[in-house]
C-alpha cells in the first residue's frame, strides 16, 4: 500500500532528526533522562505532538511534521505553538509549563521559533538546509 503523503514527509524528517543526533524513539520506548525525540507525544487538551524532544529529562523542543505541500502557514504555527505551552504536569521542563522550541517541518522545509523571544518570528533553518543539501539528504 503506498505510503501517505504525511507519512513520506514523516520518514525524510525522521532522517533528519536522526543526523542530527537524535534517537527517535515510541512514547513507550522513552526512558527518563535520555536525549530522545519522542513520536506522537501526549500534550495537554488530550492532544499528541508529532516529535517531543528531550535532553536530560526534560522537553525542549516541540516539532509539528506536515506533509511536504504543506506551506507551514499560521494554522500549523498555532498548532506547534498551542504544544509548546501545554506540556503533560509529569514531563521535565527547562521552564515552567513552556516548552521553549518549537519547529514546523515537510520534510523539505523547516521553521523555527525560540518561544522565549516571543517577539521574534519564525526563521527558516537556512544552515540545516544547507548541510542536508551539501550532504545529499
Amino acid at each position: 500500500m503506498p505510503m501517505l503523503p504525511e507519512e513520506k514527509a514523516r520518514v525524510k524528517i525522521d532522517k533528519q532528526l536522526r543526523n542530527a543526533g537524535w534517537d527517535i524513539v515510541a512514547r513507550n520506548e522513552y526512558l527518563p533522562n535520555s536525549t530522545s525525540a519522542v513520536k506522537e507525544a501526549l500534550m495537554g487538551g488530550n492532544t499528541e505532538s508529532d516529535y517531543l524532544l528531550f535532553i536530560d529529562g526534560k522537553a525542549i523542543a516541540v516539532v509539528e511534521a506536515k506533509r511536504e505541500d504543506n506551506p507551514l502557514g499560521d494554522e500549523v504555527k498555532t498548532q506547534a505553538e498551542d504544544y509548546a505551552v501545554s506540556p503533560q504536569a509529569w514531563y521535565g521542563l527547562w521552564f515552567e509549563k513552556l516548552i521553549p522550541l518549537v519547529y514546523m517541518a515537510n520534510g523539505n522545509k523547516i521553521y523555527f521559533k525560540n518561544m522565549l523571544e516571543m517577539q521574534r518570528g519564525y526563521l527558516v533553518e537556512r544552515l540545516l538546509k544547507w548541510y542536508l543539501l551539501s550532504n545529499g539528504i
